[in-house]
């Protein structure tokens, strides 16, 4: 895989992350073709998510998912200080429960408040082909990822993201509803409005 297929913006901030995030997917997988297959599912699709709705200014939180788990591990030489800064802000909030988030928020970045809800989003996603044994888990990440976005958004969709929250809601709705005897189908909600 090379960085052009990422579709993400030619500089320095997405190359070093990509590197660090490639080779650490590189690592995790024996073959490379599935390590390119789940880094552009994940890591990828977030980062590009994230530069559609927030654009040259989140730059930082788009790096951050390109550059996968290599950017939450023990600082990486290549991590600038932007992203050292922001790692070490996400690893803080990664700490709390998503329900304890609600009317923090504002102590924390834009940059981790549009990776918050970018998460929530890939969360519901991943969830539609989630086998039916997961049950358990699977409806704790449902109610985890409801309340994250609902808590990260706030007042306002700042970054224009609830169409995306929504669509990935009903997706697991939608297939939850389709199966029988797997999680105790949850309910579509949409986000709240939180200060």
């Amino acid at each position: 895989m090379n960085f052009e297929q990422t579709s993400l913006p030619d500089g320095q901030l997405f190359r070093e992350a990509f590197a660090a995030g490639w080779a650490s997917y590189l690592d995790r997988f024996a073959a490379p073709d599935l390590a390119a297959e789940q880094y552009i599912r994940g890591p990828v699709a977030m980062a590009r998510l994230i530069y559609e709705h927030g654009g040259e200014e989140r730059s930082v939180a788009s790096a951050a998912c390109l550059a996968g788990p290599a950017v939450f591990s023990a600082a990486p030489e290549w991590l600038g200080q932007e992203l050292s800064d922001f790692s070490r802000e996400f690893k803080m909030i990664g700490e709390m429960e998503p329900r304890d988030l609600y009317g923090r928020m504002d102590e924390f970045s834009l940059d981790a408040r549009v990776l918050l809800q970018a998460s929530a989003i890939m969360l519901l996603e991943q969830l539609v082909t989630a086998p039916e044994e997961c049950a358990q888990e699977c409806m704790k990440i449902y109610t985890d990822s409801l309340e994250l976005y609902s808590a990260a958004r706030g007042r306002a969709d700042m970054f224009k993201l609830d169409t995306r929250f929504e669509i990935a809601a009903m997706k697991v709705t939608t297939a939850v509803d389709g199966h029988t005897n797997i999680w105790s189908k949850p309910r579509h909600v949409s986000p709240r409005v939180h200060a």
